[in-house]
C-alpha cells in the first residue's frame, strides 16, 4: 500500500477516510494541519520530516498509521484520534500512563 503513495499522500488518505480526523490544511511548503475532532486539536506535520509510514492494525483488527520522523519520534493516526507518547511533566505521574496516549486522556 505504501510503495505507490508518497508519505504526504498516505497519511492524507487515511485521515480523509477517518471518522474522527480531518486535514485541515495542505500547504506546499510541506505542513500538513491535521484537526482531532474530539476535542477540536489540531497537529501540524511536516512531510520533508518525515522517516517511514507504517499501515498498522491493532488488536481489534483496526487499520492505524504509525507516522515516524527523522528525529526519533512517532505519532499513530487512528479513525479517531491521534496517539504519541508523552512527555515528562512536573506533577504527571508517568507510571500511571499508558505507553502511548491522546490528548482526551492527558485532560482525564
Amino acid at each position: 500500500m505504501t510503495d505507490n503513495f508518497s508519505h504526504k499522500e498516505l497519511i492524507v488518505e487515511f485521515v480523509n477516510a477517518s471518522e474522527g480526523l480531518s486535514i485541515e490544511e495542505v500547504m506546499p511548503d510541506g505542513q500538513i494541519t491535521i484537526h482531532q475532532t474530539e476535542d477540536s486539536n489540531k497537529i501540524v506535520i511536516n512531510e520533508f520530516k518525515i522517516e517511514k509510514v507504517l499501515v498498522r492494525k491493532d488488536s481489534e483488527g483496526k487499520t492505524f498509521l504509525q507516522v515516524n520522523f527523522d528525529n526519533n519520534e512517532k505519532i499513530l493516526l487512528t479513525s479517531r484520534l491521534v496517539g504519541f507518547k508523552p512527555s515528562p511533566k512536573f506533577g504527571l505521574q508517568m507510571k500511571k500512563l499508558p505507553k502511548i496516549v491522546t490528548t482526551p486522556d492527558l485532560l482525564n
